[in-house]
């Protein structure tokens, strides 16, 4: 069987490394939750449990790593009604995606 997406529930440590490497072999998309403060935090969070998990990467190339595999960050937060509802939303623009190719030294 070949998954055409990856759902994870909660992204809490090393499967974090995982999850990245799943989703960036060439699956049509997947959904995965974690606790941040907000969408840019949430990629910090991400390369934190990378680098937790043992890789040899550096910092600097996990976070890349991230970015490159990740398209859209969506957070959810409480409204005033006292219900969940979307607060931020990241999401690559194209001058994010021509900087990703002009970063991929051969």
């Amino acid at each position: 069987l070949y998954p055409k997406r990856i759902l994870l529930g909660e992204i809490r440590g090393a499967e974090a490394f995982t999850y990245l490497n799943l989703i960036s072999s060439g699956h049509d998309g997947s959904i995965a939750t974690l606790h941040a403060n907000d969408p840019l935090n949430a990629i910090d969070r991400l390369t934190l449990m990378v680098l937790q998990a043992g890789t040899t990467l550096t910092s600097d190339q996990v976070k890349m790593f991230v970015k490159q595999s990740i398209d859209i960050i969506v957070q959810l937060g409480r409204t005033e009604t006292g219900g969940y509802g979307c607060s931020a939303i990241y999401f690559k623009t194209f001058e994010d995606l021509k900087n990703e190719k002009n970063n991929i030294h051969a």
